[in-house]
C-alpha cells in the first residue's frame, strides 16, 4: 500500500505539488481580500477574479479576441521557426555562415524588443500584422541560438561511426543529425513561445483594437483590476496548454 501511494506520487508529482500549493496560495489570497486587507482599486481577491472570469468567457466578444491574438502568434511563431532553423543549421555547419553572422545575431538579440515597437507601428500600423512581426521577432532568436547550438553539438564520433557502417544521406539526417539536434530546437521553442505570447500581449496592450492585450488595456483603463488579472490568467493558461505540447516532444527520445 505505502509502495503504490509513493509510486502515485512520483508519476503524478508535478501536478499534485502545483495544485496543492495552488489552492493554498489561493486560500490565502482570498482570505486576505475578505478581511479587506486589499484595495479593490489596485488588486483583487480570487473570487472577485473567478467572476469576472465568468463574465469575460460568457460575453459573445470572448473567442474573437482569443481567435485574434492566437492567429498573431502562430503567424509570427511560424515565421520565426521556417527563418530560424535553416539559419542555424547553416551556421552550425558552415564556419563562414558563422563568423558572417554571429556578431550581427548577438547585437539584434540584445536590443530590447519593446523599444522597437514604435517603429514597428510607424512601420506595419496597429493591424494584425504589427504583432506578428513582433511575435516573430520575440521567437526568432531563441530558436535560431538552440539550433544553432544543437548543429555545434553533435558528437562528431557518432557521425563517424555512421559513416564506419555505410550510412547515407538520408539514414545520417534521420538517425543523427535529427536526434541529436531535437532537443535544443524543442528547447528552443519552449523559450520562443512564452516570448511570443508576451509580445503580442505587449503589442495588442499599446495598438490594437483586438485581442486579449486589448482587453487587458480597457479593463486597466477602467479601473477594473478584477477583468485584468482574469485576462493575464486567461493568456497564462493559454500559453501553459501549449508549452505542455512541447514539453511532451521534449519527453520522447529521438
Amino acid at each position: 500500500m505505502i509502495t503504490l501511494g509513493k509510486s502515485f506520487f512520483a508519476k503524478y508529482q508535478k501536478i499534485l505539488l502545483f495544485t496543492s500549493s495552488a489552492a493554498i496560495i489561493f486560500i490565502i489570497w482570498e482570505i486576505i481580500g475578505q478581511m479587506g486587507l486589499i484595495n479593490p482599486l489596485f488588486f483583487a481577491w480570487p473570487s472577485t477574479i473567478f467572476k469576472a472570469f465568468y463574465k469575460i468567457v460568457t460575453n459573445p466578444d470572448f473567442f474573437g479576441h482569443i481567435s485574434v491574438s492566437l492567429l498573431e502568434v502562430s503567424v509570427g511563431y511560424a515565421a520565426a521557426a521556417i527563418t530560424a532553423i535553416p539559419i542555424g543549421i547553416l551556421m552550425g555547419r558552415a564556419k563562414i555562415i558563422e563568423n558572417l553572422l554571429d556578431t550581427y545575431i548577438t547585437a539584434l538579440n540584445a536590443v530590447p524588443r519593446v523599444a522597437l515597437m514604435p517603429l514597428v507601428i510607424l512601420t506595419f500600423g496597429i493591424g494584425l500584422s504589427s504583432k506578428m512581426f513582433l511575435v516573430f521577432l520575440g521567437s526568432f532568436f531563441p530558436i535560431l541560438i538552440n539550433t544553432f547550438h544543437g548543429v555545434k553539438n553533435i558528437d562528431p564520433l557518432m557521425v563517424d561511426m555512421a559513416k564506419i557502417f555505410g550510412a547515407k544521406r538520408l539514414p545520417m539526417v534521420t538517425e543523427v543529425f535529427i536526434p541529436s539536434i531535437m532537443p535544443y530546437m524543442l528547447a528552443g521553442f519552449r523559450i520562443g513561445l512564452s516570448l511570443a505570447f508576451i509580445m503580442v500581449v505587449v503589442g495588442e496592450f499599446f495598438a490594437a483594437t483586438q485581442g486579449v492585450g486589448y482587453m487587458i488595456a480597457f479593463e486597466a483603463g477602467r479601473y477594473n483590476t478584477s477583468g485584468v488579472l482574469a485576462w493575464v490568467l486567461i493568456i497564462s493558461a493559454i500559453t501553459i496548454f501549449f508549452t505542455e505540447i512541447i514539453r511532451f516532444f521534449e519527453k520522447k527520445k529521438w
